[in-house]
Parts: C-alpha cells; structure tokens; sequence
C-alpha cells in the first residue's frame, strides 16, 4: 500500500489490488491500473483507471495454494513413510540373517552352539582366525559362517587347500611373487612343515581305508584327488605302500 501511495505522489502509474464484501456477504477481489492525466506544465491534474473483477483468478489461485500444501504434505508423508519402511526394511533383514545365518549347520549339541556363539563374537573383530578340527568336520563351513558374519560379507571369500598345493607352488599361491626377491630360504621351514602335514594326512587315510586308493571309499576319494594325483603325492612325499597292506 505504501508503495502504491508513493508512486500516485509521484505522477506514476500505479495498479492495486484489494476485496470487497458484497451486501449478500460475498468477498469479491478487484484490480485497479491507474494512469496520470498532466496539464501542459507536465502537472498531475487527475488519474484514470480502470476496475476489474479478479474474484475467479484468486479464488483459482488460492485453490492452487491449497493444492500444493496438500501435495506437499502428502509427499512429507510418504518420505516418512518410506524411510521408515528402509528401517524396517534393514532391521527384519539382519533379523532374518540373525535367525538363519547356520541354516546349512545343523546340530544342537552343546559343543556346536559354543561353537557358533564363538563365531558370532570373532566375525566382527579384524583379525585372524585360526579354526582346527579333524577332517570332515566342517571347519570350511564355520569358515563361511564367520565370513557372512563380518563386514567383509559383500566381498568374495577366496578359499585356498594348503595340502592340495605342489610345494613349487605354495610361495606364489600364499605370498604372491616380486620380480627379483628370493623367497626360497625363507619358505623352506614352511614347505617342509606342510609336507610334513600333508605327509601324515595322507597316511592318516591310508591307514583308515587299509590303503585302498580308488573307488567310492576309497583314499583319494576322501581327500578330493585324482587317484594318479594321490600317488604322485604319495612318490613325492615318500610314502611307500606296506608289503602287508592290501592291493588296490
């Protein structure tokens, strides 16, 4: 208003807007444009103008207005709503992780379940973890276990055989190889220790299937080798076959 007053002071044209109450009580809103009629001394003497009714374009706008409060307020609501589905979203996922993360580990025995508490502690932490049992125990399972467990669960789990690698292999496999370096000297406690290890193993199942080295139950089937492979190791690690056991 007071802008309008100051531009009338000053001989310019000026427009304004305002409402009117009817004698019905109905609100109508009007538009004024004013133009300044001067003399010949360039003096203001009196304004023109010219009314119009602009009720149907307030009232379309303020219908508007009212519009995009609510679709405002309807999107609030569904990013609300939708954040608070991500939340409930994340929690059942751990949960059902939580509930079935040993679905493929069955038992209920009392060594097992501390076996498992003991994986649920060390999966988060940094570190390494050292898991020992007899073969077929399913350490390669605890192993999968800990590892869906850790912040590592989206990245791949490599799994190495230790007893399945050659001895000429064992350095670039476990400690990669750097052109020029000499890992020979230092590795060689570590390959005979394997050996060593592997070495028993094999002797181990031997003993168990009165060295029989195919067939179903047989040794190389229990250590997941070709049978021409198992003999190999066998010739390699100087492990010979007993005049008193039992022929293939």
């Amino acid at each position: 208003m007071l802008a309008t007053l100051e531009k009338a002071k000053a001989g310019q044209p000026f427009d304004h807007e305002y409402r009117i109450t009817r004698p019905d009580g109905s609100i109508r809103w009007i538009w004024d444009r004013w133009f300044p009629i001067q003399d010949k001394t360039m003096k203001v003497i009196r304004y023109v103008g010219v009314a119009s009714d602009i009720t149907e374009r307030k009232q379309a706008e303020e219908a508007l207005y009212r519009r995009e409060l609510e679709l405002r307020t309807a999107l609030s609501e569904i990013q609300t709503m939708k954040d608070q589905l991500e939340v409930e979203n994340l929690y059942f996922r751990q949960e059902i992780k939580r509930r079935h993360q040993f679905d493929h580990i069955l038992g209920q025995s009392d060594g097992l379940k501390y076996v498992l508490y003991r994986a649920e502690q060390v999966a988060p932490m940094n570190t390494t973890v050292l898991i020992l049992g007899e073969i077929g125990t399913g350490k390669g399972l605890i192993a999968a276990a800990i590892h869906d467990m850790s912040p590592r669960k989206d990245r791949p789990m490599i799994t190495v055989n230790c007893a399945a690698l050659p001895a000429g292999l064992i350095e670039s496999e476990l400690f990669g190889r750097e052109k020029g370096a000499d890992h020979v000297h230092s590795l060689s406690s570590t390959v005979r220790t394997l050996e060593e290890t592997e070495r028993k193993q094999i002797l181990k199942i031997l003993s168990e299937t009165r060295w029989r080295i195919e067939g179903n139950d047989g040794a190389a089937t229990i250590l997941g080798l070709h049978p021409s492979t198992l003999r190999a190791r066998m010739h390699k690690l100087g492990i010979l076959r007993g005049e008193t056991k039992e022929p293939d």
